[in-house]
């Protein structure tokens, strides 16, 4: 049985503390002795010697709960020993009375009968009974000690003594009456258990003593004062508080045993006589106790299941905040005779608002199992999703949705994605309905690619620089509202745009579900288009670096750009840069209309509107169209796949200048050089499959050369040629275009178009000639070109210097076997012969979409 730890005094109130300080410490001069009441203090600290190997000096407090007095193991407050005035005699007796609701007892010996106080421990009001006596107190235990013996029976097999408990007949003052003692009526009818001896209802005195007529009982200490848990609530001159519950009574005939003194005979009697004890009444404390379990059980039995003729009704009624009548509904069986038409026409009349009630007609609908009831389930479920059951799975699976539990990873909760925004909007929408396939397959998508791009996030560094970028760009004041599909092509991020400026990912936010339907239809097809011109653009990039760099990575020292720190971890902290590696950008416009609108109303920059695309080094990004129209189809598809090309060898020249130049910026130059590896770098041609062969022959170049040459020759005139040294120092258009226009009289821009044919024709001729007799000298000016120093083209200075051109005559005779070449093999070629056509736009499947 678990018993309480009492609270332990602080070491100031430690009886032996206290005791022992009084004893040995000596009265000073002018001192006194310690008084009455210390003394007092004293004893009552002391612990029980009979329960820590002697006898017990303290009486136990008047109110305690005792779990034996129970016959469970519940668990009571500890037991607090209280301060309850100077010993008292022990011979008085005491009377306990039980709590009929918590079982705490209390003496009430010194109350008159009838008197109503409150439990100390609940604040149930109970009545003092009349005339009967109480059951001895079991003794307190304390810490360490023995258990109490035996209720009833003093450690030496006696019965305790009373101690403090005044007797029955003294008044609450302490003052013994004077005159008769006052008796009690006997109640009407017989007593329980038969009349006492003489016919004679036993008196009010003490217990288990008889009175005689005329005298009154003396002698004894007076009562002691009642603490804090006995707290009678009817005094002389106040009205009676109000009466408790009824309670039931106890059966008949069952007698409380007499309180009995030291000697073991009446309480109060003289010692060695033994007078015959008057018939006890009953335990009332009992009697009431026993009626308030029957009471409780009666109740319990009414409220759940009894037979109070409610099984399997309904009925309506006030609903309460607990639930109420739809609480109860939910609860009740369902009668296997009842139909469809009875449940739905009780719903119609008392349609739920709760939960519980909505799962009472739900489960009676579920029980019937035929076509009707499932119809009529389903109705039932849309009240419920509508109202309390918005978010429950049952109703919802039953009526065809689709639930959309995913949310963005921490780690990538900050990016501004498109497909990042749809997975929150999605979440937020949470369940999709039969009617909302569309939406939820753009969920989905938008889900996968954010599973996608989390796992590439944490196990590819090459995806987590294009994630930066990506950042970059959608913070971008320029970009950040377009509808753009994007692509990770190891080392580029292609980004592929239209007019819009909403992505499909967008609409997912977009309420009304006409409108978003509307745009859903429109943004599919172009995102169809999208990705697969994706697919195409991927190869064509990753294509380009893979031939550049391996066709110039020993002759230039060349360093992948996606390696850690862009290639080049040898750089000094101060210096190294790009951890993750250093990826290229390009945004391509799905039609030259989209393409001048970003540059006219978008970016503000100011381009000629025949520009065809273009490298910036400013944003390090390539800008470039599709031929043809917004619908992908069309245009000059060589022309678009060459500038492609053509474009990204700007991009690379750019990015590997940076490399071999500790990350400075190249002053941007527009010479023959740049023009020419570009053109003949970008000179390929696609092949059904996607694969590229990059041939050195430009066929639109080569084409427009022909046709040049052709005019002037219908004028009487010749093609016009650079001069070499000339060619070669040209550092930007409007240079090419002055000379032209003071030296040949010709448009500056058919000077412009000449200075693009004759750059590649060049570059093409130092790499080719003579079976690349100048190929070595082309690619050690290359080097001269990307090492920078001072991050300017050395121009002339360094082509002389690779083509070891010491005066006049090297330039003459370069001169010379170039222009020669240029009108026997160049102007000679069929072009018809690398003309070829190439698939149609976004008919190709790249090494894997985004979305997959």
């Amino acid at each position: 049985m678990s018993v309480p730890t009492p609270h332990t005094p602080p070491p100031e109130d430690r009886p032996d503390a206290l005791a022992d300080n009084l004893a040995r410490t000596p009265l000073a001069d002018g001192e006194h002795a310690p008084s009455e009441a210390l003394r007092a203090r004293i004893e009552g600290l002391r612990v029980d010697p009979s329960q820590a190997g002697g006898e017990r000096e303290t009486p136990p407090p008047p109110c305690y709960n005792d779990p034996t007095s129970r016959g469970d193991d519940v668990k009571r407050p500890p037991q607090t020993h209280r301060q309850a005035g100077p010993p008292v005699d022990r011979g008085a007796s005491m009377q306990l009375q039980a709590c009929t609701n918590c079982g705490a007892q209390f003496d009430v010996s010194a109350f008159t009968p009838g008197q109503q106080f409150s439990c100390g421990a609940c604040g149930t009001v109970l009545t003092a009974p009349g005339g009967a006596p109480a059951a001895p107190a079991a003794p307190a235990r304390t810490p360490g000690g023995a258990p109490p013996p035996p209720r009833g029976k003093a450690p030496g097999g006696k019965p305790p003594a009373r101690r403090g408990a005044p007797s029955r007949g003294r008044a609450p003052t302490g003052k013994a009456p004077t005159g008769k003692a006052p008796t009690s009526k006997a109640p009407k009818g017989k007593a329980p258990g038969g009349r006492t001896p003489g016919g004679r209802a036993p008196s009010k005195g003490a217990p288990g003593r008889k009175r005689g007529p005329g005298k009154a009982v003396t002698g004894g200490p007076a009562a002691p004062a009642r603490g804090p848990q006995d707290q009678p609530v009817q005094r002389a001159g106040q009205e009676a508080a109000p009466k408790g519950p009824a309670r039931s009574k106890a059966p008949a005939g069952r007698k409380r045993a007499p309180a009995r003194g030291d000697d073991g005979g009446d309480a109060g009697a003289p010692r060695g006589r033994r007078e015959a004890r008057p018939a006890a009444g009953p335990n009332k404390g009992l009697l009431i106790g026993v009626g308030a379990v029957v009471l409780l059980v009666v109740v319990g039995l009414v409220a759940f299941g009894g037979d109070g003729g409610t099984k399997g009704k309904t009925g309506g009624g006030t609903e309460t905040a607990d639930g109420g009548t739809d609480a109860k509904k939910a609860d009740v069986p369902v009668v296997p005779s009842e139909s469809v038409q009875d449940v739905m026409g009780e719903y119609a009349t008392e349609r739920p608002t709760t939960l519980r009630g909505f799962k009472g007609f739900i489960n009676r609908l579920k029980a019937l199992e035929d076509e009707k009831a499932k119809k009529a389930l389903r109705g039932v479920y849309e009240d419920f999703i509508g109202g309390p059951g918005r978010d429950d799975q049952e109703a919802r699976k039953y009526l065809g949705y689709r639930e959309f539990p995913h949310e963005i990873p921490e780690d990538i909760a900050n990016r501004e994605y498109p497909y990042l925004k749809a997975v929150t909007a999605a979440y937020n929408h949470h369940w999709y309905g039969p009617d909302e396939d569309a939406e939820y397959e753009i969920a989905m998508r938008a889900w996968k690619k954010t599973q996608k791009h989390y796992e590439q996030l944490i196990n590819d560094h090459h995806f987590q620089a294009a994630d930066s970028i990506r950042a970059n760009i959608a913070k971008d004041k320029f970009f950040k509202d377009y509808n753009y599909a994007a692509r990770w092509a190891d080392p580029y991020l292609i980004c592929y745009a239209s007019t819009d400026r909403l992505s499909e990912y967008d609409l997912l936010s977009i309420e009304d579900k006409d409108e978003r339907r509307l745009k859903m239809k429109e943004l599919a097809k172009k995102r169809e288009v999208f990705e697969r011109v994706l697919d195409e653009k991927a190869l064509i990039f990753t294509q380009l670096y893979k031939e550049f760099y391996n066709r110039y990575k020993d002759s230039l020292s060349l360093k992948p750009l996606m390696d850690e720190y862009g290639g080049r971890p040898d750089y000094p902290i101060g210096v190294r840069s790009f951890q993750n590696g250093s990826p290229m950008v390009v945004w391509i416009f799905d039609s030259k209309k989209a393409f001048n609108e970003y540059h006219d109303k978008v970016s503000g920059e100011a381009i000629p509107h025949n520009v065809a695309g273009y490298f910036s080094p400013r944003t390090t990004y390539v800008y470039l169209y599709d031929e043809g129209g917004a619908d992908g189809k069309g245009g000059n598809r060589v022309f678009e796949i060459n500038k492609n090309v053509h474009e990204g060898t700007h991009q690379l020249e750019f990015w590997f200048t940076r490399q071999r130049n500790r990350w400075r910026k190249p002053r941007p130059g527009q010479d023959w050089f740049g023009e020419g590896i570009a053109e003949f770098v970008g000179s390929v041609k696609m092949e059904q499959d996607g694969s590229l062969a990059f041939l050195g022959i430009n066929v639109p170049r080569l084409q427009s050369m022909q046709r040049a040459a052709k005019q002037f020759e219908g004028q009487g005139q010749k093609y016009r040629k650079f001069p070499i040294e000339r060619l070669v120092s040209f550092n930007s258009y409007g240079e090419v275009q002055a000379w032209g226009a003071t030296e040949w009289t010709l448009n500056p821009n058919l000077v412009l178009l000449m200075f693009y044919e004759q750059s590649w024709a060049f570059t093409y001729f130092l790499n080719t000639y003579e079976n690349g007799k100048y190929k070595e000298r082309f690619e050690k000016f290359f080097d001269l070109v990307l090492h920078r120093e001072t991050g300017v083209s050395k121009g002339a200075a360094a082509f002389k210097e690779a083509f070891r051109i010491r005066d006049e005559d090297d330039w003459e005779d370069l001169n010379d076997e170039f222009h020669e070449y240029l009108d026997d093999v160049i102007m000679k070629m069929n072009a018809n012969k690398f003309d070829y056509v190439p698939p149609a736009r976004g008919s190709i499947k790249g090494p894997g979409r985004d979305d997959e």
